[in-house]
């Protein structure tokens, strides 16, 4: 899962599996591991990751300094190396007699309160979404928002980079909800004044002006997740919310107030469920480089809209698929009544109540 920093070091995110097996953890088989590890090393031996004379660069999927860290070196990207802590086993270990396993079925989600994540799997794990608190990076290095406070992180799609201050094409607005008083300089979550992470939902508070507070719940949906978000503002504002990016292409509408794009690496669908039809769907193309998965121009379905002073409720549900043609014909229900939040997954017919 793209998330956070150290993105530069590559398959060392697979390393934990090779500790796992020298330091004897019982967690899971030699067979399933071995499976984890080398698919992994499989996955990123097909991605441009090396320069001419076969050095690792600076980027994550492909060469991009501009999603880099203050401190990488061209020497960074060789801790991509812990990876190899399995070569320390001596010939024979029982890792490298197992035959390599797939990983079990983990379809559904699952939440990790102490990370402040909630995982989503859809059939297979083909494609997992990370639902997250909004963690804030102290040490502010670049791109620090992008990185730690999107309200989702995709397996596959991982996630835009900002590549300029002024306009919704540079403010890396997947995944997040941006707001703007008027100049079209963007702004979204960054600190959250708290937050509460349950089993199917997480819930976060967070202002981007000092007059303007939201409360954002992210609820985990069937192959959706939903987006609510309650807002008490001082300002007239314009907002824009994206799903996940993918490769370029045009969006075809979903319904009357959603659309999604149908790329040739998948598909990525938002649908807005407000209360009142105060956003209208879009896409944006945004420029080369600011994808960390895809070197050229990415697509990003979104609603925009704007809100008047006091409060006001945004709602919207979200979904990505690795297949180009995926209809999301199955949409979740969402009702708001007084103090109560209702949301029925279209799959399982399951019912969510929650007090907002």
């Amino acid at each position: 899962m793209p998330f956070g920093r150290s993105l530069t070091y590559r398959f060392a995110m697979v390393a934990f599996w090779s500790a796992a097996v020298f330091a004897g953890l019982d967690v899971l088989s030699p067979g399933i591991i071995k499976g984890v590890i080398l698919r992994h090393l499989r996955w990123w031996l097909k991605q441009p990751i090396f320069d001419r004379d076969g050095i690792l660069t600076l980027g994550f999927a492909y060469p991009n300094l501009a999603m880099c860290e203050d401190y990488n070196s061209p020497g960074s990207p060789y801790w991509a190396l812990k990876v190899f802590l399995i070569l320390a086993l001596p010939a024979d270990h029982p890792f490298w007699q197992a035959e390599e396993l797939p990983l079990p079925a983990m379809d559904g989600s699952r939440a990790i309160p102490h990370a402040g994540q909630i995982l989503i799997h859809s059939a297979g794990s083909q494609h997992v979404t990370m639902l997250t608190s909004g963690q804030r990076e102290l040490n502010n290095y670049v791109n620090t928002d992008a990185k730690y406070t999107k309200f989702a992180y995709s397996s596959r799609f991982g996630f835009t980079i900002e590549r300029g201050r002024y306009g919704i094409k540079h403010a890396a607005c997947d995944s997040m909800l941006l707001l703007a008083d008027g100049d079209e300089y963007y702004r979204g979550r960054r600190e959250c004044e708290a937050v509460e992470v349950h089993q199917d939902h997480i819930l976060s508070r967070w202002s981007p002006w000092h007059d303007v507070h939201i409360t954002t719940w992210l609820i985990a949906c069937g192959e959706w997740h939903l987006r609510v978000h309650k807002i008490d503002s001082a300002r007239v504002l314009k907002t824009v919310e994206g799903g996940f990016a993918v490769l370029k292409a045009d969006h075809d509408p979903l319904g009357e107030r959603g659309c999604r794009i149908n790329a040739s690496n998948g598909t990525s669908a938002i649908l807005d469920l407000s209360p009142q039809p105060l956003r209208r769907a879009d896409s944006v193309v945004t420029p080369p480089n600011s994808s960390i998965m895809f070197a050229g121009c990415v697509s990003i379905p979104l609603l925009t809209g704007d809100i008047p002073r006091g409060e006001s409720w945004l709602c919207c549900a979200v979904a990505a698929s690795g297949r180009p043609d995926k209809p999301w014909s199955l949409r979740p229900d969402l009702t708001i009544d007084g103090n109560r939040l209702t949301i029925t997954d279209p799959l399982s017919g399951r019912t969510l109540t929650l007090s907002v």
